[in-house]
């Protein structure tokens, strides 16, 4: 995603109250722009306060993350997540992908 894109994504997550809020709205701005870097995965979980909310988003973002970056995903996105319960499901989800 583009930094300007980006951008506007995080000032529209820091404005929602709730975490299914940012989540919802974090997941239709990847959808609707495509790509995402692992990275930029990482920042967004950052914004969310449950780990519930951040798995969902590291789970539907695999989808955007472009080929070159699949290899790292799961070591990238997963030390955000704070329960290995958390990373082992995301583990799962991109075996299964």
């Amino acid at each position: 995603m583009d930094s300007a894109s980006f951008n506007n994504l995080i000032s529209s997550v820091e404005e929602a109250s709730f975490d299914d809020d940012k989540v919802s709205t974090i997941l239709s701005t990847i959808q609707s722009v495509g790509r995402i870097s692992p990275q930029q995965v990482v920042q967004l979980m950052g914004l969310i306060s449950f780990e519930d909310g951040q798995l969902k988003v590291a789970k539907q973002a695999y989808r955007a993350v472009s080929r070159e970056y699949r290899g790292s995903y799961a070591s990238v996105v997963g030390k955000a997540l704070s329960f290995s319960d958390a990373k082992a499901e995301l583990n799962e989800y991109i075996r299964q992908f």
